[in-house]
């Protein structure tokens, strides 16, 4: 392999990823204009059956990771019951074991739960890796959502 050999076309590859990078490959992969939320962190609505459900991207240059993240999906506190609490919990950990690209998480402060993924940015960034991961996190969140919705409820799935 030729080192030396451009990996992509400049327009796909990045090198070095920015927020203005990543706001127009949002648009390029057919999501709204971002808005800016803290200065720092890029949400966009998620196409799909959930329209509440928004995916926050930020950029954390120093470390080289841009983390993905699936806001608005679900709080703890739906859970009907102790026991839908614990069954919802064990339902995420079921999922998490499951799924290769994302994870979901619970933020123990809020009861926030949220699916998220990392791209590390050490070697840079191509457009069909940031589509198709951006793509992924919205089909798994709208996939998911209801079974995890029926546990909060009480109910198997």
């Amino acid at each position: 392999m030729d080192r030396g050999a451009p990996r992509c076309p400049p327009a796909d590859c990045a090198d070095e990823v920015d927020l203005e990078l990543i706001e127009a490959w949002l648009q390029r992969a057919g999501f709204p204009p971002a808005a800016r939320v803290d200065g720092d962190v890029l949400s966009v609505p998620l196409r799909g059956p959930h329209p509440t459900f928004r995916l926050h991207l930020q950029l954390f240059a120093d470390e080289k990771v841009l983390f993905l993240q699936v806001n608005d999906y679900l709080r703890v506190d739906e859970a009907e019951t102790t026991g839908a609490i614990v069954m919802l919990l064990t339902q995420i950990a079921t999922i998490n074991y499951e799924l290769l690209l994302g994870k979901l998480q619970l933020n123990p402060r809020t009861g926030e739960i949220s699916l998220s993924a990392e791209l590390q940015l050490d070697d840079g960034l191509g457009f069909r890796t940031f589509a198709a991961v951006t793509d992924h996190l919205a089909r798994t969140a709208a996939a998911r959502h209801p079974e995890l919705l029926q546990v909060a409820r009480g109910g198997a799935f």
